[in-house]
Order: structure tokens, then sequence, then C-alpha cells
């Protein structure tokens, strides 16, 4: 699938960058790598999880994120999860809106699903809107344009014990330094709410 490959070059792109800021900590297990400047932010959120196989995660994060009410566990702020078209088993387009304040943050996505290397990738961005379908929903919404994705890889832990690696990443563009940062928070809070949404919480996976 061409939104797959085109996704998965930008990802492993990305995962090359040195230029970079991070915490230098892990955040609930989560390790962090980021990118921002006055418009834009391209992060990146890694965790592995032992014993638990790559295809369960795929299924689960995939349910979460086409089906309204399960996507909501992840984003509370969630008032709309509309499906427009599902293209494929393995493709879907969304109308997405998203509270912020008395503001509505609204995306029309393309979400897709496939094998990559060593695992799989779950992919969903902003479709590109026309002139007039821009004057629209300036005039109802705050539209975002932006670009996520997850990776599910195998791995073995230096203990031998099987795991799988977890990477949500994504890119917000053409937004206000003020959103910018308030999104850094949103996406670690996302990304524990996933972990939670699909049964695996810090907790459960720490073996002694």
């Amino acid at each position: 699938m061409a939104c797959v490959k085109e996704s998965y070059e930008s990802i492993m792109a990305f995962r090359a960058e040195r230029d970079f800021e991070s915490l230098d900590t892990e955040v609930l297990g989560w390790s962090d790598k980021r990118l921002l400047n006055a418009r834009s932010l391209r992060f990146m959120l890694s965790q592995q999880f032992e014993y638990v196989p790559p295809s369960e995660l795929v299924y689960k994060t995939w349910n979460l994120l086409t089906d309204f009410k399960l996507y909501r566990h992840m984003q509370p702020r969630t008032v709309a999860l509309e499906m427009l078209q599902r293209v494929t088993e393995d493709c879907a387009i969304v109308r997405l809106s998203v509270s912020n304040g008395d503001k509505v943050h609204h995306s029309i996505l393309l979400i897709a699903r496939g094998r990559i290397d060593g695992g799989y990738l779950i992919t969903y961005r902003s479709i590109p809107l026309s002139e007039g379908q821009r004057q629209f929903a300036a005039s109802e919404s705050n539209y975002v344009n932006l670009f996520n994705w997850y990776t599910f890889l195998e791995k073995t832990t230096p203990a031998g014990i099987p795991a799988c690696e977890v990477t949500f990443g994504g890119c917000v563009e053409n937004q206000s330094m003020e959103y910018l940062r308030y999104l850094m928070m949103e996406v670690v809070a996302g990304v524990v709410r996933w972990q939670t949404a699909v049964g695996h919480n810090k907790f459960r996976l720490t073996h002694g």
C-alpha cells in the first residue's frame, strides 16, 4: 500500500535524525525524541512490552483508531469520530474532531495498516483539502494537519525474553507554539491512555 510505504520511509528518516531533543530519561517507561520549532512538532515515544506479540497490539490499536467509543479511551476530548469510508479491511477514511477549550480541532484522516520488516505499522494522516474545503473547515473549526503512526516490532530483550517494541510518533504542522506545547503534553498522556486501553499498563508489564 503506497501510503504505508511512504509513511515507513518518513519514519525511518526521522529515526535517523540526530538533531533532536530528549528528556534523557524514561517517562512511565517511555523514551522520547522530538523536534520542535515555531510552527511544527515531530515526536517519537518508544517502549518494549515483554511477552506481548505485535499481532495482538496492532489488532487492538486498529480497533481503537476506528471506533468512536474506543477512541475516547485514548483521547477523552474527542467529540466525533465518523467513519466516512472503509476502503479495505486495512484502510479507512475518518473525520476526527477533538475539543481544546472553546475550539474544536478537526481533521479528515486516512488510516492504514500493513506489514513492515520485523512487525507492523499503523499510520493515520490528514487528507489535503481543497481551497473551498479549507475555507469551510476554518469557519467551522480549526483544521489540523497531522501525521501519526505506530510501529509494532518483534524484539528480544538482553535477558532473552520475547517482546514487542512499540513506537508512537508523528508530525503536526502549521500550528501556534502554544498549541504545539500543549500537544507535547497530550502526546505523553495519550500514549499512556493507549497503554491502558489495550490492556497492558506499566505495572502489569513489569517482571521481577
